[in-house]
């Protein structure tokens, strides 16, 4: 041992090393710090490393605790150099978790929030045009837009909902399909287009042998009992946005 040790009391109650001086435990060696209440508490002033060992915690269930100092911007940091992978918070209402590098989750291990309604969240920063993105690769899934005023949620890959699951909207302003008439639509494997505008198109048509069909005429098709003219149908599909107003 460096620098001569001094030991107060012959039953060994206090160990002083000098400054300059060290503890080395070869390899094999152990060094036991026992007790766990008040009495057996151990403080370190100063640095302490240990090289090529592990610290471990051998205490039973609530024993093994890091205990950190209140009110502090960084009350601990995990860091190497001046890299630092994970500091600790303690500020008063404002305590969190900072971590500095990116994180792996191994195969199997999931991510679980256990608070009650309204308390599991994911904070995003406020006025960034990719504020969060899920991804593979550069394959985008899911990319989170908080630009203000063009708050959004994009979709980079196909949406597949399973059966007997519906989409719900609101019933007070509504909810649009569609916020351009230039934006395109397709149906059942159609090719998008954009909204349709009445051309007084008569290709195609065939006069039919039965009743002339009048203004005021109705049709009820083949299910339900309620009739309705072609003007209804029109104004139907004009409000629905599917043909031009």
């Amino acid at each position: 041992m460096s620098n001569t040790s001094k030991v107060f009391n012959n039953d060994g109650d206090t160990l002083t090393v000098a400054s300059g001086g060290s503890i080395v435990l070869e390899s094999g060696a152990t060094l036991t710090l026992p007790g766990g209440d008040a009495e057996g508490t151990k403080t370190f002033t100063g640095d302490v490393t240990i090289s090529g060992s592990n610290l471990a915690f051998s205490g039973t269930t609530g024993q093994n605790n890091i205990t950190m100092t209140d009110n502090l911007a960084s009350a601990l940091t995990i860091e190497e150099g001046s890299n630092v992978y994970l500091k600790f918070v303690t500020t008063n209402s404002g305590e969190g978790i900072t971590a500095s590098k990116d994180l792996t989750m191994a195969s199997g291990t999931d991510i679980t929030f256990t608070g009650t309604t309204g308390q599991p969240q994911i904070n995003l920063t406020d006025n960034l045009a990719d504020a969060l993105s899920i991804c593979e690769s550069t394959n985008d899934y899911i990319t989170f837009t908080t630009t203000n005023s063009s708050e959004a949620v994009n979709l980079g890959q196909n949406l597949v909902i399973a059966d007997a699951k519906n989409i719900t909207v609101n019933a007070t302003t509504g909810t649009k399909i569609g916020t351009a008439t230039t934006q395109k639509l397709g149906f059942f494997n159609a090719t998008p287009v954009v909204q349709p505008a009445g051309t007084a198109d008569v290709t195609g048509f065939v006069a039919g042998s039965g009743t002339a069909s009048k203004s005021d005429s109705v049709w009820a098709g083949a299910s339900g009992s309620a009739a309705y003219t072609v003007g209804d149908i029109v104004t139907a599909l004009k409000a629905l946005g599917l043909l031009a107003a």
